[in-house]
């Protein structure tokens, strides 16, 4: 689904749209309901269509408003037609917070294959702000090539240097943000297929592992020393207090597992 400005949409009140009793008390923003009114029975007509010709997993995806678009339609098509983990995914791009916490514990349980990619100075996945809620599992791009899955406090207060500003919510920041991951973290095995796209001159300098074009393992030593350096940080301040036993020993044993293999490739450099 493509996205539009989305500006205008804030500020308005949420509405409640999906029928069906698990969402009874499921609201979402006024401004994505009408959107998506507006062309759901087009869309649900097609999506059917095609899925009783021929049963296979429905993927939707969509950037800025149409990632809106696309978790709605998610959970509309999972209410009316019960699909399942395996038959419904999606993924987002700079999506804005769709509903109320209660559309967010629906949707979440109902779409657990559920991918909310954002650049970490992306103003626009920061709103609407009150009594709205995300959904899914956060994969949070940074400016340097770096990226973080269901990043946690200390994770974000550490990568949100950067001003929250529109410039990083175009589609092009997010091409450029998921480049840089490759360029940093696979080059030599990456080969650079993605489309043409226009950039802007300021692209360059916002992101310079973008536009990479020769190895950088000096590069590539430092930023792994300071990952290390940010997980014994992390480790050090121990602010685990209220998270789960179970998500403590998720987080313990990600930043282990990737301690020993920087160690390892900071050993071999």
């Amino acid at each position: 689904m493509n996205g539009d400005k989305t500006e205008h949409l804030f500020g308005t009140n949420a509405h409640e749209v999906l029928e069906g009793r698990d969402a009874q008390h499921a609201k979402i923003h006024r401004g994505f309901a009408e959107a998506y009114l507006s062309v759901a029975d087009e869309v649900m007509t097609r999506i059917e269509e095609l899925y009783d010709s021929d049963p296979r997993p429905v993927f939707l995806t969509g950037h800025s408003l149409g990632g809106a678009l696309a978790t709605i339609c998610a959970l509309d098509c999972a209410l009316k037609h019960q699909l399942g983990s395996e038959d419904l995914q999606v993924a987002t791009y700079g999506s804005p917070r769709v509903g109320n916490e209660s559309f967010r514990k629906v949707y979440d349980e109902m779409i657990p294959a559920s991918w909310r990619v954002s650049i970490a100075a992306d103003i626009v996945t920061s709103l609407p702000k009150v009594d709205y809620q995300h959904v899914g599992k956060k994969i949070m791009l940074t400016t340097i090539g770096d990226l973080f899955i269901d990043p946690n406090s200390l994770e974000l207060s550490m990568w949100s240097g950067d001003s929250l500003s529109f410039v990083y919510h175009r589609k092009a920041s997010y091409l450029l943000a998921m480049r840089s991951w490759c360029n940093r973290h696979e080059y030599g095995a990456y080969k650079p297929m993605f489309w043409d796209w226009p950039f802007s001159s300021d692209d360059e300098r916002r992101w310079p592992d973008a536009f990479c074009s020769v190895p950088f393992d000096d590069v590539h030593r430092e930023h792994r020393r300071h990952l290390l350096h940010q997980d014994a940080m992390i480790d050090a301040l121990d602010d685990t207090q209220g998270e789960s036993k179970e998500k403590r020993a998720i987080e313990d044993w990600s930043r282990l597992a990737r301690r020993l293999i920087l160690n390892s490739t900071v050993l071999k450099a």
